[in-house]
C-alpha cells in the first residue's frame, strides 16, 4: 500500500470503506478503538459494526 489508501473494500459496492472510531479509556490514557464500518458508495448507507456484522438494515 505505497499509495496510503486502503485495498479492504465493501462487499456492496466494492468502495474502500470508512473506519469510524470511538475514544475509550479514562481521560488521561483515552485511546481510539474501532466502533462502526461505512460504505464509501455514492447512496449506499450500508454499515457494519467493529466485529463486521452487517446491521439489519443493509440492502
Amino acid at each position: 500500500m505505497s499509495d496510503g489508501k486502503s485495498n479492504i473494500v465493501t462487499p456492496c459496492c466494492g468502495t474502500p470503506l470508512i473506519i469510524l472510531t470511538r475514544r475509550e479509556g479514562p481521560a488521561y490514557l483515552q485511546y481510539e478503538v474501532p466502533d462502526e464500518i461505512m460504505c464509501n458508495g455514492e447512496k449506499c448507507y450500508n454499515t457494519w459494526n467493529a466485529k463486521g456484522e452487517a446491521d439489519e438494515y443493509n440492502k
